[in-house]
């Protein structure tokens, strides 16, 4: 490499694969971990070093969005609940045991009331479901 070792090449060779984080991590270190400070020519070059990780890994390796029954099943997780605190959402335990083997679909009231109460963002709760084994 050439001229700044923190700057632009980054991309152009495979060395300098964005994977390897080095052009960023220099960066970071630099500051103790907080970053470069704003409005500097090093927190300028952070951010194009960012913008061109972050288009790289979507273009590259794109991360599907999550199947809602895993949704819910991880943030009920998270919160320590159990399917029996659902009842109030989806309704019996029999309608959750459905809903959670896919057979039965949530419908628009299920999916406004785990939006409101659970905090899963309605677009994963209406997104495609895996199908039932």
């Amino acid at each position: 490499m050439t001229g700044d070792a923190l700057w632009p090449e980054i991309l152009a060779t495979p060395t300098w694969h964005p994977a390897t984080g080095i052009p960023t991590r220099k960066l970071l270190i630099k500051r103790g971990n907080r970053g470069a400070s704003p409005r500097t020519p090093a927190a300028d070059k952070l951010e194009v070093l960012v913008t061109l990780v972050d288009a790289y890994e979507s273009r590259h390796h794109p991360i599907d969005p999550p199947d809602p029954i895993d949704a819910i099943r991880f943030r009920l997780e998270q919160m320590g609940l159990t399917r029996r605190d659902l009842t109030d959402i989806i309704g019996s335990r029999a309608r959750i045991s459905e809903v959670f083997i896919r057979r039965r679909p949530l419908t628009i009231a299920m999916i406004a009331k785990l939006r409101d109460r659970l905090g899963i963002s309605a677009d994963v709760l209406i997104g495609p479901q895996r199908r039932a084994a």
